[in-house]
Formats: structure tokens, C-alpha cells, sequence
């Protein structure tokens, strides 16, 4: 069995040489070509100081390098973040300091400049990938970085399970981001579990166009490499008919997705003529699968099953719905994953009867380690199961279970406000817009009076077709769902709803859009 993720690619290399691993921009590379190359990358790493449990950062995109220095690190005992290229950049410094990165792998190793160097005292070198030249003194070229794999590949990896094998930092779109400590016993558990409900298969084709920064994107490269299948990796920007004629061409089977994906995925194929009927496995994350995106799927995918599913980065899923239970429990993000269990709890912190909203707990040994270099903030997310006395996961999502052990998905603690004396849910009035024949996209937010005497809910949507609907008719439309506190004040149609890099609804964002509706300009 598998200790590190390291022993992953190496056992690959070993047992499907020849194999294709990822294919890149039509360009193949099998799992001895990767394995030599997470070598290389190993051996300059050594070259250039870098030691065990030392910190790297990659910003590279959706690229084979990026995934081959991922592995190099945690081939020599270090910790690497992979973080998305367009990371804002004074958010990427604030990592760069935070995780006290020793190498920092960037395709723009100019970009910063020697007074933001000298600022982060850790880190010793930035490793300029896919350029011409460099200038800064810190500075080297990636070509002349790395070494001959010829000794490295005859050293056997330096991690053990309890080692970090990366820190994940979360998107930080209300505050600056928190970096979510796994160890590789955290992620080989994952993995496990994950291949086991999914069915992962050696024969696979999976079409990989998530990030991987995102911790939905990576492991989807960690599960292909765990079973021997192979990848097909999209740069990022893909447009979305290229996916589809990716898809059809390399003749993937698996297509992990988002709504928001498989909105545009479905909007360009009914332009073209793609036969997809080759995926036999689509997933998605983050919430329910609502009707439309059922519907989305069959067109797209006919053959294929579909797995709905929830989870956090601090500990990577915490329900799937089977296929089977689509139809029959369609509000569900369904039951504990392997290896996991759930449990919802009240403010005083005991179990809640079937039926009645708590907060979810999470027991399991893929639950973070904690927050890099924030104790306080791991100790408000990790704490003593109230049952069982031993470390949990206190996960700030609110919702039920049914008497089967199916957990419905209410809201986030911080998406929970009070309007005229009561409570409102805003993921609960989001499900409500989306049961209306035109709305494919909806979001909620809250605005709340200078004076904090009341608060107003702004909904903001995106339709089929791209046109607006009478507000007086929407408010009725919910009016029949909602209770009367519940219905927004406020509609704004959208094009499409702006996303964050994981692909979910930047609702940092809406809120800078709703200033400028309040200023008169544009939405």
C-alpha cells in the first residue's frame, strides 16, 4: 500500500512504463517520461538547497511541469502549494510569505521586483519556467535548474505518511487566503476513498480542465495516476469547444465539471456536432445538481453516469449521491463518503434528530492537519468530537440528514443573515430561482444598511437565453415558493455570473457589481 503520494508515480512508472500519463496540447508523455522528469526536477531541487519540509510554491497554470515539480518536491521530503497563474499579485506574495517558500517556480520570474524579493527573506530562489531569460539576482532559469535524474531516480523517497504533503491555500476571496495543511496520509486516504465510489479504471481517459490549483483539479490527476489512466490536461483559457472536440478526439470516459462547465459545455455544443457519447462517468461538487444541470449532462453526456457531490479542501469530500439516488433524493448531496463519517450537531453541540438543521462535523483521517501558521483559525475549525472524543472537523456548513444518513446542504455559516427578525438562508432562495424554466444561474447576497436597521437581498441570475425577466413577475414566481421575507428586493440580470478560479460564484464580486448598479452605471 501506497505511504506517500510520491509512491504513486513511481509505482506507475514501474508497473505501465509505456503508458500514456497526460497528454498535453496533442503532446504525449508516458509514466517513465514523467517519472524521469519529477527526477530531474528533484535533482536541481537539491542542487539549488532545497531540503525536507522545506515549502514550494508553483504557479504555473495547467501545465505537465507543474504536476512533475509537485511530485519532485514531495520527492525529496518538501511541501508544495500549486497556486492558480492568475493569482492577484499581492495575493501571491502574501503566500509567498506566508508559507515561507524556499522555491518559488513562476512563468514570471521578472515580475517581481528586488524590493519584493528582499521582503521575503525565506525564499532563496524563483525558477523561471518557460522563458527566454532572467534578470533578478534571485533568479534562474528552469532549463539550467534541473539536473540529470540518473542518481535521483535511484533514491528512494524521503516522505513518510505523516509528513505535510502540501498546503492548499483556499481562495481568500473574503480575507486573505488560509493555507490547508494535508499530509500524505491525508491525501492517500482521500484518494483511496475516492477511487473506490467513483470507479476510477486504468482504461480511463480523464479530461482534466479544472485547475489544479483547485484541490477538485489535482485530484483528479492524483486518482488517474493512482489507477494507471491517462490525462488529458487543458491549458488554462481553454475555449469550451475545444474541450468538447478533446473529448470527442482522445475519447475521454471521465469528466469531472462544475455547473458553471457544464452550462457553457452545453451552450457550445448545441452549436456544433460532437459525439460524446464516449463518457461513461461525469461528477460535480460544490452542491446539489439542480434540474438544469440534469438535464445539461443527458444531452451532453447520454452514456454516462452522474455523481453529485459536496466537500471542503480541509478534507477534500464529505458526500457523494450515487448515481441511483438522482432521481429519488434530487435535493441530497448525498451520504458519507468512504472512510468518512458525518454527523450534524446544535450550538450546544448534540446530535440533531433526523430532519433538524445543525452544523456538520466531519470524522475522518483525511480531515487537515490545520491552517498553516494560524492556530486561531485552526482551533475554530478543528476540535473534540462531541460523541467520540477524538479530533474533528467542525465545518461551518449547515444543513440535515434523513432517516437514510443523506445529508441536505443548507447554507454556510457566513451565508446565513437575519432580514426583519429572521433568519434567512440564502442558498434556500437561491434553489428557489433555479426551479424557475429560464434561470440557469443564480446567486444571492445580502446588503446591509450604513445604519445596520435592515438588510436587503439582492438576487442576481443569468437565463437560457440570455434575456431579462419582469422583476414584478419574478417576485411573484417566488412569492409562491418563499416566505415573504425570504424573496429578494432587489433582481439583477447577468450575461453570466462571475466565477472565482475554482469555478464557484464570486460573490465578492456581485457586491462590487451591486456598488456600481447603486452609482448608476452598468451591471
Amino acid at each position: 500500500m501506497n505511504h506517500n503520494l510520491v509512491e504513486v508515480v513511481k509505482d506507475a512508472a514501474e508497473k505501465y512504463p509505456e503508458d500514456i500519463a497526460i497528454i498535453f496540447k496533442d503532446q504525449k508523455q508516458t509514466y517513465q517520461e514523467l517519472w524521469t522528469r519529477v527526477c530531474e526536477i528533484a535533482a536541481g531541487m537539491r542542487a539549488y538547497g532545497l531540503a525536507y519540509r522545506d515549502r514550494v510554491v508553483i504557479c504555473l497554470g495547467n501545465h505537465p511541469d507543474a504536476i512533475a515539480i509537485f511530485w519532485a518536491a514531495q520527492k525529496i521530503g518538501a511541501c508544495p502549494s500549486i497556486v492558480a497563474a492568475d493569482t492577484p499579485h499581492n495575493k501571491l506574495l502574501y503566500i509567498l510569505k506566508n508559507s515561507g517558500a524556499k522555491h518559488f517556480f513562476t512563468t514570471k520570474a521578472d515580475g517581481y521586483s528586488a524590493a519584493e524579493l528582499n521582503g521575503l527573506p525565506e525564499l532563496t530562489w524563483v525558477i523561471g519556467c518557460h522563458e527566454q531569460a532572467v534578470t533578478q539576482e534571485k533568479s534562474v532559469r528552469f532549463v539550467d535548474f534541473i539536473r540529470s535524474s540518473e542518481d535521483e531516480i535511484l533514491r528512494e523517497p524521503d516522505a513518510i505518511s505523516v509528513d505535510l504533503a502540501s498546503i492548499i491555500y483556499t481562495s481568500g476571496s473574503t480575507g486573505e487566503p488560509k493555507g490547508v495543511m494535508l499530509s500524505h496520509q491525508n491525501m492517500m486516504s482521500a484518494t483511496r476513498s475516492l477511487v473506490t465510489y467513483l470507479g476510477y479504471r486504468k482504461d480511463d481517459r480523464i479530461m482534466a480542465v479544472l485547475p489544479v490549483a483547485f484541490d477538485y483539479g489535482l485530484y483528479q490527476i492524483i486518482m488517474a495516476f493512482y489507477v494507471g489512466a491517462s490525462v488529458v490536461l487543458e491549458a488554462d483559457g481553454v475555449l469550451p469547444p475545444v474541450v468538447l472536440r478533446h473529448i470527442q478526439q482522445y475519447q475521454c470516459t471521465v469528466m469531472p465539471g462544475l455547473s458553471s462547465l457544464y452550462a457553457l459545455l452545453d451552450t457550445y455544443a448545441s452549436r456544433g456536432s460532437f459525439d460524446l457519447g464516449c463518457v461513461r462517468l461525469a461528477s460535480n461538487t460544490g452542491m446539489a445538481l439542480r434540474w438544469q444541470h440534469i438535464e445539461m449532462l443527458k444531452r451532453l453526456f447520454p452514456a454516462a453516469e452522474y455523481f453529485s457531490m459536496y466537500g471542503l479542501t480541509e478534507c477534500k469530500r464529505c458526500t457523494y449521491l450515487p448515481p441511483a439516488d438522482l432521481e429519488r433524493k434530487p435535493d441530497s448531496v448525498g451520504i458519507a463518503i468512504p472512510n468518512m463519517q458525518i454527523m450534524v450537531i446544535d450550538e450546544h453541540g448534540q446530535p440533531c434528530p433526523e430532519g433538524v438543521v445543525g452544523q456538520l462535523i466531519i470524522r475522518s483521517d483525511m480531515v487537515m492537519q490545520g491552517y498553516w501558521r494560524n492556530e486561531q483559525a485552526t482551533a475554530e475549525k478543528i476540535g473534540i468530537h462531541p460523541v467520540y472524543g477524538d479530533k474533528c472537523l467542525y465545518s461551518g456548513d449547515y444543513g440535515w440528514l434523513d432517516s437514510d444518513g443523506y445529508f441536505y446542504f443548507v447554507g454556510r455559516m457566513d451565508e446565513v443573515a437575519k432580514i426583519r427578525g429572521r433568519k434567512v438562508i440564502f442558498s434556500e432562495v437561491e434553489k428557489a430561482l433555479y426551479l424557475h424554466d429560464d434561470i440557469i444561474e443564480a446567486a444571492v447576497i445580502v446588503r446591509t444598511s450604513e445604519d445596520e436597521a435592515e438588510s436587503d437581498i439582492i438576487a442576481f441570475y443569468a437565463t437560457q437565453n440570455g434575456q431579462q425577466l419582469n422583476e414584478f413577475e419574478l417576485k411573484q414566481f417566488c412569492g409562491g415558493i418563499l416566505e415573504h421575507y425570504q424573496i429578494p428586493q432587489v433582481f439583477i440580470h447577468m450575461t453570466n455570473l462571475p466565477k472565482n478560479a475554482n469555478g464557484k460564484f464570486d460573490k465578492h464580486r456581485l457586491r462590487e457589481r451591486y456598488q456600481e448598479k447603486l452609482q448608476g452605471n452598468t451591471v
